[in-house]
């Protein structure tokens, strides 16, 4: 195992910055005789890693003791990062990475390293949670003996006392170590959607602001994105008691233009996922797809929260295919896949393909077939004509160029011809 420290600053050369962790076993089966008897007695094993790092200053190994590679460091880094391979029995073996700062770190973690950890720290948890290998299925009681098992083992032992540590850390107590802190956050630093439900567990008063376990904080939503993203909706008795009153900018510019109560002029409204229910969409009812209130169905980019009896085509094509269809003739809506959203603001919806009712599927899916087949040729069509003109264009050229030449040459003949005329003449 690799391990290697990130530091903002630069590294001197009495620093230790990368190291390897060895996998060691402790404990094992112990026998013992009994007269004509032999007894096992199984003691449970264990797996650690055992740090060994090579001291620059007094070139000798360090091994087992994650201090003195502590010490050697003049500040504390932004991160420790551990490198781990693990094989598969399809596509090879795999590289994964994992964040183990706070144990090298330990109860500095919350002073010294948070404030050199990026500000995009959510993103490099989003990374690393995508390179974790799946540790389900391991158990104390497991009588696997291979190297993968005791590695596994070993990587949770690890993961558990790294929790033990950051749950035996104290509270913060300035406002600037909480607003990273993986574990405590106040009101003021959360954004526009969230919120602390339920607000219990409170660790104590910052500035006058009280301080709140992070496991508390909850994402809101309005209430067609809770439709569209989460298949839920908020319950009829919550409509009219949402978590948050928000102002779009055509609101604000109301409210400047204007003035008055902001809240008179608030259009999102944000509801926790506890005010809400899950969402059954309508069924198609006589060929007709449900519809929301613009017209359209909204469905995530998997396609889930397909009305009953309704079928998705995923094409760009697909409505402007299903339009084409007569006798009898239709019904198809767009399908609202997500949002787009831009600088300034601007949030644009994405529409992808179509919503049919499912015994209308067929029908359309062969009109696209065969509207593919017509666009190909047009499209064959297209170039052969192109190819032709270009042709005709470059033979034209050809041709032309010959002609000139040919006329110019004859001028050139007869120019010599009148020259070796008149000098005959004067000869005479």
């Amino acid at each position: 195992k690799n391990r290697a420290s990130m530091n903002n600053d630069e590294v001197n050369d009495d620093e230790i910055s990368h190291w390897v962790e060895a996998l060691v076993r402790e404990g094992g089966n112990d026998t013992t005789e009994e007269s004509t008897r032999t007894t096992t007695k199984k003691k449970k094993e264990s797996t650690k890693f055992v740090p060994i790092a090579l001291s620059p200053v007094t070139t000798s190994f360090t091994i087992g003791d994650v201090d003195d590679i502590v010490q050697s460091w003049s500040t504390y880094p932004g991160y420790v990062v551990a490198f781990d391979e693990f094989e598969r029995e399809k596509n090879g073996n795999i590289l994964s990475y994992t964040d183990v700062t706070r144990k090298y770190s330990q109860k500095q973690f919350a002073i010294k390293s948070l404030k050199k950890r990026m500000k995009g720290d959510q993103r490099w948890n989003e990374l690393s949670a995508a390179h974790k290998i799946d540790l389900g299925g391991v158990r104390d009681d497991d009588d696997e003996s291979s190297g993968q098992m005791y590695l596994k083992k070993a990587l949770i032992d690890e993961h558990d006392a790294m929790a033990k540590i950051q749950r035996s850390e104290r509270p913060p107590k300035t406002l600037t170590e909480i607003k990273l802190h993986p574990l405590w956050c106040v009101e003021a630093h959360l954004r526009q959607n969230e919120c602390i439900y339920p607000k219990t567990g409170v660790a104590g008063c910052v500035d006058g602001k009280l301080v709140y376990p992070r496991e508390n904080v909850r994402k809101l939503r309005t209430d067609r994105r809770w439709k569209s993203e989460k298949r839920l909706m908020v319950k009829h008795a919550e409509i009219d008691s949402p978590i948050k009153k928000l102002l779009s900018n055509k609101a604000r510019a109301h409210l400047k233009q204007y003035g008055g109560d902001p809240e008179q002029f608030a259009d999102i409204f944000l509801y926790g996922e506890w005010q809400c229910t899950t969402y059954h969409p309508p069924k198609a009812d006589k060929g007709v797809v449900p519809t929301n209130s613009r017209g359209n169905v909204d469905l995530t980019k998997n396609g889930d929260g397909l009305p009953d009896d309704c079928a998705y085509i995923e094409d760009k094509n697909a409505l402007t295919a299903a339009r084409k269809l007569i006798n009898p003739q239709i019904h198809a809506v767009p399908a609202l896949i997500g949002f787009e959203y831009r600088q300034g603001g601007m949030t644009l919806p994405v529409f992808l393909g179509c919503v049919v009712v499912a015994e209308n599927e067929e029908r359309v899916r062969k009109q696209l077939f065969e509207d593919e087949k017509e666009r190909v040729k047009k499209e064959k069509l297209k170039k052969l004509k192109d190819a032709s003109l270009k042709w005709r264009t470059l033979l034209g050229a050809i041709f032309m160029k010959e002609r000139l030449r040919r006329e110019v040459d004859a001028q050139e003949n007869e120019d010599t011809f009148q020259t070796t005329l008149a000098t005959k003449v004067e000869k005479l």
